[in-house]
């Protein structure tokens, strides 16, 4: 397991030695009519704060859609979060036909600072800081201090917070921020979260400070700064956004959408920064001593009043600013100067390093000499994004136009152009093609879905091939010196797989190496990424079996597998029966029993499945919905065992416990718990009592095995 392996038993050695503590779940309705006790839908409390005053370190918050107000005296009213809580929105409570049903679009839980609800929509964030009804609103709609790493904000949409505190009361001791959210310290999660309108001294929507933040999937739009960051202000500790969009926000300094500074680490990856506006510097970032990565995302359409459009490192000649980018796209960019990335010139080495990322269309452009691999010629972007009349950012598609293939992602297929970007096949020869499709030329491409599922195919002769052959790396349809050129590069790497698995909440996981992409049971996946080269499905219950998923997840040549109930219901795919072993490629995928023992949710005449799944060396087991049974002795080595712990409908987390010592995996994963049913209470539980190592993830959560 290496280095993942000591990071997992240093995690599992914390788990065992904290006190756990009597955990539930806790339903907020503001609709309820009942008992009001929390304990259930219909006996639902009806306000968060009173939710959030019961809470205990490991207990769960559900709340149904609706809006929800703090319920203090004043500005300084907020939803203070207490550590180890989590607290879920987009549930649809009483007013839907299931309660337990949860879509954070179509159910909205909204916290809002408007305590008088008399707010008046905007139509420019800078208007925010004027608007007559905004002045009486909460400082800061949530607060967090020292939040452990098991305290989340999901699903929730948090608007109207009005930071307009002066002087020295605020945490980071001189002007006030963080509308919207304010941390302080600590290392919470935040994922699938809106952060919308805010408005602050500094910091429109976030304010971190010597905090370990991570953002997921998360979108922070037309927030407002009267200083800097105009969304988020990271001020030292750290900040990792994966998946996440900052549009449309606003600074009266530095940073339109993100300023780190004083010796944070900012990390961001597979994010959209676009149609952020400052008067200073920095138009999408602002880096003042800090060190910021930025991997596959999109930089486009940010404008500085001052310097550098998309980034803008400090002034200062002895900072100590570190900037990486790789895999991006910056366009549409403008500044006074370096319309795409500035940093003081009189720095003797330049803290920049970009590499394989398109640089097109920012104003000035300047070209850097030193940085490699980039695509600074006309890219033929699917739709070139651009500035209206009165200079707001239309975004576009930055897919790169092929004659071979372009992913369309509105119309979900692959389609054909009559030119071909210069961008693919643009990339280091000597760097993998990753997930890349078919033909890829064995040459990475350039910009952000370089190296994916979604990377623009290569266009190599007149026609595309009819065949694949064996030994064509390249894919120009024959074997030749170019691909014994291609091989000899990559003789001496290591070609043995990595293989990555990511906990999607409930029974969904993503497991991958760059040559195969599965999901097992994708549910309520908040993103449509369509690069599954395989579904697996263990069966027909609609909270493992959900075609609109399957949909978000599924790129125009996934396969489904499943019982045969599951493949006769969705119309396609490949049955499976108990014991069935199928070879794909490089995946051995067995079909193994999973049935109740003593309920009557999951027959085991039903011949529903679990899955062993052989990929990279490592042999993988996802239980599917099961009790304890004998079949399980007889599974043979595993090194990671996905095992449901919810109770109900399955095993609780002491019979998954027991379940460990038929098993016996070198780790465990519990899965089935914090939605529909299961706390994170069970899953510390089942990690106490287990016979093996133990990891509890946290959705979204990513290992590499």
């Amino acid at each position: 397991m290496g280095k993942v392996g000591f990071s997992l038993i240093s995690l599992a050695t914390i788990l065992l030695s904290s006190q756990v503590l009597p955990a539930k779940v806790i339903f907020v309705d503001p609709t309820a009519g009942g008992a009001g006790t929390g304990s259930s839908w219909q006996d639902a409390m009806v306000s968060l704060s009173s939710a959030l005053a019961a809470a205990r370190p490991g207990d769960v918050i559900r709340c149904a859609a609706g809006l929800y107000r703090p319920q203090q005296t004043g500005r300084t009213a907020t939803f203070a979060i207490p550590s180890g809580v989590v607290v879920e929105g987009g549930y649809a409570g009483l007013s839907g036909v299931e309660p337990n049903l949860r879509d954070i679009e179509r159910y909205r839980t909204i916290l809002t600072g408007d305590l008088l609800g008399d707010d008046l929509e905007v139509a420019d964030p800078c208007l925010l800081w004027t608007e007559p009804s905004r002045k009486d609103n909460s400082y800061n709609v949530v607060t967090l201090n020292n939040p452990d790493p098991a305290t989340i904000l999901d699903g929730l949409v948090i608007t109207g917070g009005m930071e307009t505190r002066t002087g020295n009361p605020r945490l980071d001791g001189g002007p006030g921020g963080g509308g919207g959210l304010v941390i302080n310290g600590g290392s919470p999660t935040i994922k699938d979260c809106q952060f919308l309108a805010n408005a602050g001294r500094s910091a429109g929507a976030i304010l971190g400070i010597g905090a370990g933040v991570r953002l997921i999937r998360c979108t922070l739009k037309g927030n407002y700064a009267f200083a800097e960051g105009g969304a988020m202000v990271i001020k030292g500790g750290s900040a990792s956004l994966a998946d996440c969009r900052l549009v449309g926000n606003l600074a009266g300094s530095d940073g339109g959408a993100l300023v780190n500074r004083d010796t944070a680490r900012l990390s961001v990856g597979g994010t959209t920064i676009s149609g952020n506006r400052c008067a200073g510097h920095g138009g999408g970032i602002f880096v003042h001593n800090g060190n910021v990565t930025v991997e596959h995302s999109i930089l486009a359409g940010n404008k500085a009043g001052g310097n550098g459009g998309a980034v803008k490192l400090g002034d200062a000649a002895t900072t100590a600013d570190r900037l990486s980018m790789s895999f991006c796209t910056i366009t549409g960019n403008k500044a006074n100067a370096g319309g795409a990335v500035h940093w003081p010139v009189s720095m003797s080495t330049p803290p920049v390093v970009v590499s394989h990322c398109i640089i097109w269309a920012n104003s000035p452009g300047v070209l850097y000499p030193g940085w490699a691999y980039n695509c600074l010629s006309d890219p033929l972007f699917a739709a070139e994004g651009r500035w209206d009349q009165a200079e707001n950012w239309i975004d576009g598609d930055y897919h790169l136009k092929s004659q071979s293939g372009r992913w369309d992602p509105l119309a979900n297929t692959w389609v054909q152009d009559e030119v071909t970007s210069p961008c693919i096949d643009a990339g280091d020869p000597a760097v993998p093609v990753g997930q890349e499709p078919f033909p890829n030329g064995g040459i990475v491409n350039v910009g952000t879905y370089a190296g994916t599922s979604q990377a623009s195919k290569s266009y190599l002769r007149t026609a595309p091939c009819q065949t694949i052959v064996a030994g064509d790396i390249n894919g120009d349809c024959q074997v030749d010196a170019k691909d014994l050129q291609l091989l000899a590069l990559h003789w001496l790497s290591d070609w043995t797989p990595k293989v990555y698995l990511r906990w999607l909440g409930h029974a969904a996981f993503k497991v991958w190496t760059d040559q195969v992409v599965i999901y097992i049971d994708p549910y309520r996946i908040t993103d449509s990424p369509h690069d599954a080269t395989y579904v697996l499905c263990t069966h027909t219950h609609s909270d493992h079996f959900s075609a609109g998923d399957i949909a978000r997840v599924a790129g125009p040549a996934t396969q489904l597998i499943g019982p045969p109930d599951v493949i006769g219901s969705y119309g396609k795919g490949m049955a499976m029966a108990v014991g069935q072993t199928i070879e794909l490629g490089p995946v051995k995928i067995k079909a193994v029993p999973a049935y109740n023992t003593n309920k009557p949710n999951h027959p085991k005449a039903n011949n529903w499945l679990g899955f062993v799944i052989e990929i990279a060396g490592k042999r993988l087991y996802h239980a599917g919905d099961t009790d304890v049974i004998e079949e399980m002795k007889t599974l043979g080595p595993i090194d990671v065992a996905m095992l449901p712990i919810g109770g109900t409908y399955t095993m609780n987390a002491a019979e998954a416990a027991i379940a460990t010592t038929y098993i016996q995996p070198r780790l465990a994963i519990p899965m089935h718990w914090g939605t529909i049913v299961g706390t994170a209470a069970d899953a510390q539980t089942f990690a106490q009592k287990a016979a093996c190592q133990v990891l509890v993830m946290s959705a979204g959560q990513t290992i590499e095995l």
